[in-house]
Parts: structure tokens; C-alpha cells; sequence
């Protein structure tokens, strides 16, 4: 499925997606930019890390945005984080070879770092 450029949104995953800061990613997304685009690229070259918390994220993510009929790829996903995805079966997101386009509207999100117990 082809998307247009100027509907695409590109979010930048800055650091790990585990815990309750994975929780908090809902609060740091450009939601009023993500209302607007038929398709939504996170770009995850910059996570390490992702647990059960992060792979609810993404997954009430990816249902959020089938509901009002966009669609959700990952992208640059490297290491633990791809064989993760693909044993919990959302590899499906993946989309595969692909990186960021330049000319889709960008955004970063920069994970909190975890408070040390």
C-alpha cells in the first residue's frame, strides 16, 4: 500500500521502551500531528531495550491507528529489539529493509531515563 508523503508521520524513538516510561510514551506522542496522517513510521534505531510494557505501547499504538484507518510500520529496528518483535508475532510492523523517508513530517520522542532504585 502506497501512502502519500505529505500523510506520513516519522517518530523518532530516543531510548529504551521498558516500564513505566514505556507507559509514558502516549503522553510524549504528537497526537494532534498523528490525527492528521494516514501512516505512521516509528523509527526505532535508537532503542536498545523493549519489554512487556513497551510491546503494550506499540500494540495499543498500531490498534489505535487501524481504528481510524492508518496504518503503522517500524522502522530501523536492529538487534534484541527485531528478534523480540518477531517472536511475539509483530513483525508483521516491520517493515522490512525500509528506513525513514525525507520527505515525511518528523518528530522525535525522548524517553526518560529510569530513576535508579
Amino acid at each position: 500500500m502506497q501512502h502519500s508523503l505529505s500523510n506520513t508521520l516519522e517518530i523518532t524513538i530516543d531510548g529504551d521502551l521498558r516500564g513505566p516510561q514505556a507507559l509514558s510514551l502516549s503522553d510524549r506522542l504528537p497526537l494532534g500531528e498523528m490525527a492528521s496522517a494516514d501512516h505512521v513510521v516509528l523509527s526505532l534505531n535508537k532503542v536498545s531495550d523493549v519489554d512487556a510494557a513497551g510491546l503494550a505501547m506499540l500494540v495499543r499504538l498500531y490498534s489505535h491507528l487501524r481504528v481510524r484507518g492508518a496504518s503503522l510500520n517500524l522502522v530501523d529496528v536492529q538487534g534484541p529489539c527485531e528478534d523480540l518483535l518477531r517472536r511475539v508475532g509483530l513483525d508483521k510492523l516491520l517493515a522490512a529493509g525500509a528506513t525513514a523517508k525525507p520527505q515525511a513530517r518528523r518528530h522525535a520522542v525522548t524517553m526518560p531515563i529510569p530513576a535508579q532504585a
